[in-house]
């Protein structure tokens, strides 16, 4: 096998020290951190402390010096960030401050040069009938002088004839600059009918998100759904798909600082989620990654964690959910890189995915495909083969086997139909006594079913007949309830009048009480004047005794 020289972008955290020394911080002299603003040059300054020092745990400085109160704290907003998410971070700012950084900060820091095994000029592993490699594309002219023959297209994709690797084909015309990352986005966006369902990702403010949207395309009129279930976690950067028009799978997908490798279920006519057990080669944690169905089958590609990129291409059978391994690159490639683009198209009535893009330290634009062997997954489902088993064997295929293996695969192919057609009149009787017993077991059970809910009826009946007699009940006590109502006002009144009454007999009772006292008062007092009176009128004898010079009868008796 031929080794291409591919050349790959500074690897963390060498990309990192880069970028830091071309924005001035380290031990560059050059500092350019005057093309940024304040605000960005405070935010590098912090990311590139975070990377290199850690949290901030230095003391606040003093108020008199705004500077550096305004670096420490934008370093102690960062929190406990990880170091790796710090460096990255710092790169992505820089590369949208500055995108071409990495091209004049090339000249004295070297690019590594990783050897990878590609698929070019292999005969062994590219069996085209004329026994050459690739066939050159062709541009022929127009009028417009730049068309590109769509047969000759055709040539290129159909001279793929190796199963399950990746191949990086000829490509010609001015590639498209390599993609940089947008401001908001990281969610997954799937195409069911003629609605395009949206989970996940996350806003303007990197706040991740897990809610669920559906946009109709008829309309054009957006939905936010409220699902049931225990749903994802936020995240942003995962893959969806859609299985039978029916279930919504999400994969994978990360925070800022964790990646993960669970499944998750939507099933959209109940809008309820579920986390179902997975089968087989589970992949490992990753985000950024590209997938696309093929049949029964979830291909997935690239991605990666906060270390390095996912290598292997996995797949996903959406009916048994279980995962096995299709291949694996080697190196610092395209296809381990987070963001690549991955879709499907087909060549002489073959599938091949096509793969572009992506970003792994650095932004690529190179273009890959995959002819994949899911036809010998299919045809091992259908005759009771375990998928995964079919799978596995076709990956450790080479393309001398993979011609025998089609051979044997059609061989088996025409002895199935030939079984079929001599089985065909016993599975039809068979089928046709388990028919009549499945009927026979509907109808009794039909009658049961319809025995019982004549019963239902009739207790139903039964208990609107109760409801009625108890509404006239309760009408009948309602009523009497409020003439006891009226009676109780009545008394209640004459009551209160009584009680008014009651009061000013009381009052009047203590006036009396007070004007016989003052009554034997002055009772007492006339006593004690008519006494006092007899007793002076008996003392002084009258006025005619005292002319006369009668002594008073108290005289006499002393003198006697």
């Amino acid at each position: 096998m031929a080794m291409a020289r591919v050349t790959s972008g500074l690897a963390y955290p060498d990309r990192f020290y880069a970028a830091a020394t071309y924005a001035g911080f380290g031990s560059s002299s050059a500092s350019v951190t005057s093309k940024f603003s304040n605000d960005v040059a405070l935010l590098l300054y912090a990311l590139y402390q975070q990377a290199t020092v850690g949290p901030c745990n230095l003391p606040k400085p003093r108020a008199w010096s705004p500077v550096e109160h305004s670096k420490w704290t934008s370093w102690n907003g960062l929190g406990n960030m990880a170091s790796s998410e710090a460096m990255r971070l710092f790169v992505k700012i820089l590369e949208e401050e500055d995108p071409g950084w990495y091209s004049r900060v090339s000249d004295f820091i070297p690019e590594p040069v990783v050897d990878v095994e590609m698929n070019h000029n292999s005969k062994a592993e590219l069996p085209i009938k004329n026994e050459s490699t690739l066939p050159e594309v062709k541009t022929i002219p127009a009028e417009n002088g730049n068309s590109v023959d769509k047969d000759v297209m055709v040539e290129v994709i159909g001279s793929v004839g190796v199963y399950d690797q990746w191949v990086a084909p000829p490509v010609s015309g001015p590639r498209p600059k390599p993609r940089y990352e947008v401001s908001r986005g990281g969610q997954s966006v799937t195409l069911v009918g003629n609605t395009l369902v949206i989970f996940g990702g996350q806003d303007g403010n990197r706040t991740l998100l897990n809610d669920l949207h559906i946009l109709d395309l008829e309309t054009m009129t957006w939905d936010e759904i409220d699902t049931i279930g225990v749903s994802p976690s936020p995240r942003s950067d995962h893959a969806a798909a859609v299985h039978a028009e029916r279930y919504l799978l999400i994969f994978g997908g990360g925070t800022h600082s964790t990646c993960f490798n669970d499944l998750h279920v939507l099933d959209l006519k109940t809008m309820e989620w579920s986390k179902p057990s997975q089968q087989g080669e589970i992949p490992s944690p990753r985000a950024g990654h590209a997938g696309v169905t093929v049949g029964e089958s979830w291909f997935i590609v690239g991605g990666g964690d906060n270390k390095s990129g996912a290598s292997e291409t996995v797949v996903l059978n959406m009916s048994t959910l279980s995962w096995s391994v299709v291949t694996t690159v080697q190196g610092r490639v395209p296809l381990a890189s987070e963001g690549l683009s991955l879709v499907l198209s087909s060549c002489n009535g073959e599938d091949i995915l096509v793969s572009f893009g992506g970003y792994n330290g650095r932004y690529n634009n190179e273009v890959n495909l995959l002819k994949p062997s899911y036809k010998s997954t299919l045809q091992a489902t259908r005759s009771g083969v375990p998928a995964l088993d079919s799978v596995s064997g076709a990956q450790n295929a080479t393309n001398g086997t993979r011609d025998v293996d089609l051979e044997f695969e059609a061989g088996q192919e025409a002895k199935f139909r030939e079984i079929s057609m001599e089985n065909k009149e016993p599975q039809t009787s068979e089928v046709n006594e388990v028919s009549e017993r499945s009927l026979a077991a509907l109808k009794a059970e039909k009658e049961e079913l319809e025995s019982a809910l004549s019963n239902e009826k009739s207790q139903s009946n039964e208990l609107k007949q109760e409801l009625i007699e108890a509404e006239s009940k309760n009408s009948d006590l309602y009523k009497e309830l409020q003439s006891l109502r009226v009676q109780l006002a009545a008394e209640q009144s004459r009551c209160f009048k009584l009680e008014v009454d009651v009061a000013e007999l009381r009052q009047k009772l203590q006036t009396m009480d007070s004007l016989q006292k003052e009554l034997e008062i002055l009772q007492r007092q006339k006593a004690a004047s008519e006494e006092a009176y007899a007793k002076q009128k008996q003392s002084s004898g009258g006025v005619w005794s005292w002319l006369a010079g009668t002594p008073p009868p108290t005289q006499k008796a002393t003198d006697a």
